[in-house]
């Protein structure tokens, strides 16, 4: 199956509520659009105001959609939610890719901002068989020097792919 990113949309916070039905129908349009063409859109939610930034508002969304050619582009790192991991497992039924997020990650392949492992766990036991991706973010602590930065992550970009190909081999 193709498949094609798309995104919700963004609005100012205080118009979201009356802009939400507005949004719902123009993703149905565009699902009808999928259709035609034998693909399949993934929603993206988004935190910074987008109008999906929690489990909660994404599964209402995909709800109120309602099509087998709308479904969900889990990103691992997106969801607002107090718990990141029970927002996972609430809407991965929806989802048909997954970006696994990596922020910060040492070379010993430790994360402190996600735990993939966890993550992992979740795919699996929810039989995820997916398209999956690494949303790699870099290390933020190197500013400036741009061939510095660039080497740097060359080399961890290999440890977060060295991460998640162990991580599929235990799990899948």
């Amino acid at each position: 199956v193709s498949i094609v990113r798309v995104f919700a949309g963004w609005a100012d916070p205080k118009k979201q509520e009356s802009l939400w039905q507005k949004a719902v129908e123009a993703m149905k349009e565009c699902g009808d659009y999928a259709k035609e063409k034998g693909i399949v859109l993934a929603v993206e939610p988004h935190n910074h105001g987008g109008f999906l930034p929690d489990s909660e508002k994404t599964l209402k969304y995909l709800k109120d959609v309602n099509s087998e050619y709308v479904k969900l582009n889990l990103d691992t790192g997106n969801y607002m939610d107090k718990n990141m991991y029970k927002a996972i497992e609430n809407t991965i039924e929806y989802a048909v890719y997954c970006h696994v997020k990596i922020h910060k990650i040492t070379k010993t392949g430790f994360m402190k901002d996600f735990d993939l492992d966890k993550i992992f766990k979740i795919l699996s036991k929810n039989d995820y068989r997916g398209w999956l991706s690494i949303e790699y973010e870099g290390q933020e602590f190197l500013k400036g020097d741009k061939k510095a930065k660039a080497k740097n992550e060359k080399e961890f970009f290999k440890v977060a792919v060295k991460k998640v190909k162990n991580l599929i081999k235990k799990y899948y």
